[in-house]
């Protein structure tokens, strides 16, 4: 179960924050034997982490102009490949060359691979074609790259049934209030969920919490200074390319195109923000990545968008916050503030990307156990998440499970969950009806009908198992449609719109949404 109610109050390590680095630092921490409690303020992989592109970065991104950055994620990539093989999909990359692109940056490119240890093999643009037809026939070169795709959600996920596994008690929907004291030393934390105010002690508070990372800080009575660098993107009803197709040239908004199991996603943007919460995506993003998409790949304006959404970049710098996010290197850092704001009992690890989750877990894990006294070695690189887990999910292989299932036990026809899916995961909500942590765990409504044709089904589900009661119902199903619906409205035009109009129809007019619920 990643919930527990009847845990005890008292750790070693408190980890603040549910994505991948948080979940990763917790599994970490458990397998060194150190007991450790996991508080996110929603679901898993809530933030940063379920709002990215879903690259499994090789480091050429950054080869020419991080190479720290660049050396850390190839080697963090074959990691994960290795560790997590059923969360992400080995695609490879294409580096492409269009008119216009600076002729400079492939020969400095290849260098900066070279010097980081990234694989890098020029390919004749008639391979190149041959392989990815959908591209632009009109690139000049094209270099062959190590990149490939991870499923964000199922990796938090499995790095904390595997922190469980080892003892950790992770809790989601449980927001950070404040901290307990001890004169300067932070001892613990309260929070909040569903049932009211809570507390707990640790020797040990770790601030693993992205774009929220600040707030909590403060709250702590400590600086950290982050840039918040909005990123907008795409997703559409289409796979056109089965490699991540990256523009050689500096990084730059909406150059990067990624295969995501049947769909592909275009971005990102960089535009700063103030805050983590309340994201909204412009118009002129849009126009922006549709442009660029269209120049990778012909005929990309003409796809079917299935809905957009945008996340926040925690870029670090120790001297000032602001400037342009894609100066900032991809770099991480770990804060011991007994050191650095006489504080102790506090620790962030702030910066880094999703691909480097893992040593970001591991760097941060070191610090905590040298804290602790714990002397035991760092084994998350050679343990898999999930022994005996092979390859990423193939839709083919669904398609095969579900040949002969009896009727009703199809949920989602998109996205092939069965009824049994759903069920196995319950577990997991710990008695809280919500239909978007069932979205995360299985891949509901994530298909181009958008939750339209499942979420009822879905919420059959919840009430056949007994977490949802008559007065929940509207409620739970309004909340999920309006989530949906939030990443739908900035696209609503062509199949989309026509699909949206279909929804409204069955909800509104059929079932009644549009109207108040009597009690």
């Amino acid at each position: 179960m990643l919930n527990s109610t009847s845990s005890p109050r008292s750790y070693e390590t408190i980890v603040i924050g549910g994505g991948v680095t948080g979940c990763g630092l917790a599994r970490d921490l458990a397998q060194r034997g150190i007991g450790v409690l996991l508080l996110e303020q929603q679901d898993l992989a809530h933030g940063a982490t379920g709002r990215c592109h879903g690259l499994l970065h090789s480091g050429v991104r950054y080869a020419v102009n991080d190479p720290v950055a660049a050396r850390e994620c190839i080697e963090e990539n074959r990691i994960v490949q290795r560790i997590a093989p059923h969360c992400t999909e080995p695609t490879g990359g294409l580096s492409i060359e269009l008119p216009g692109d600076d002729p400079a940056y492939y020969d400095d490119l290849r260098r900066g691979c070279e010097a980081a240890g990234i694989e890098c093999a020029p390919l004749a643009v008639a391979d190149a074609l041959a392989l990815e037809p959908f591209l632009n026939p009109r690139l000049t070169r094209v270099l062959g790259v190590p990149d490939a795709s991870v499923d964000p959600f199922f990796l938090s996920q499995e790095n904390a049934r595997a922190a469980q596994r080892d003892g950790a008690v992770v809790r989601t929907h449980c927001r950070v209030t404040g901290f307990l004291e001890n004169g300067r030393r932070i001892v613990g934390v309260r929070y909040a969920d569903d049932a009211g105010e809570h507390e707990a002690r640790a020797a040990v508070t770790v601030l693993a919490a992205g774009g929220w990372t600040m707030a909590l800080a403060a709250l702590a009575g400590v600086e950290v200074r982050l840039t918040l660098s909005k990123g907008s993107l795409i997703i559409t009803n289409r796979r056109f390319c089965d490699r991540v197709i990256n523009r050689c040239r500096k990084p730059a908004d909406g150059d990067l195109l990624i295969p995501n199991g049947p769909t592909s996603i275009i971005g990102t943007t960089s535009i700063g923000v103030p805050s983590a919460d309340g994201l909204r995506i412009e118009e002129r993003e849009l126009a922006l990545m549709f442009r660029e998409g269209e120049d990778m790949v012909p005929g990309f304006t003409d796809a079917r968008a299935l809905r957009v959404y945008a996340g926040v970049r925690p870029l670090y710098q120790e001297t000032s916050a602001g400037g342009d996010g894609r100066a900032i290197s991809r770099g991480f850092f770990v804060l011991d503030h007994a050191k650095r704001d006489d504080r102790p009992g506090l620790v962030s690890i702030v910066g880094g990307k999703l691909t480097t989750y893992r040593l970001m877990a591991e760097k941060t894990a070191d610090r905590v156990a040298a804290i602790l006294g714990v002397d035991r070695e760092c084994r998350t690189a050679t343990t898999p998440l999930r022994p005996g887990a092979t390859d990423f999910y193939r839709r083919y292989e669904r398609l095969a499970r579900v040949e002969g299932l009896p009727p009703g036990e199809m949920i989602c026809e998109c996205e092939m969950v069965q009824r049994s899916t759903i069920e196995a995961i319950l577990p997991e909500l710990a008695g809280r009806p919500d239909l978007a942590d069932i979205q995360h765990r299985t891949r509901l409504g994530m298909g181009p009908c958008q939750g339209g044709m499942c979420a009822f089904r879905g919420l059959a589900v919840l009430q056949e198992a007994g977490l949802v009661a008559p007065g929940q119902a509207v409620p739970v199903l309004k909340r999920f449609l309006e989530q949906r619906f939030a990443g739908i409205a900035p696209i609503l035009w062509g199949d989309q719109l026509r699909e949206e109009a279909l929804n409204y129809a069955l909800y509104a007019t059929l079932m009644g949404l549009d109207r108040e619920v009597s009690s």
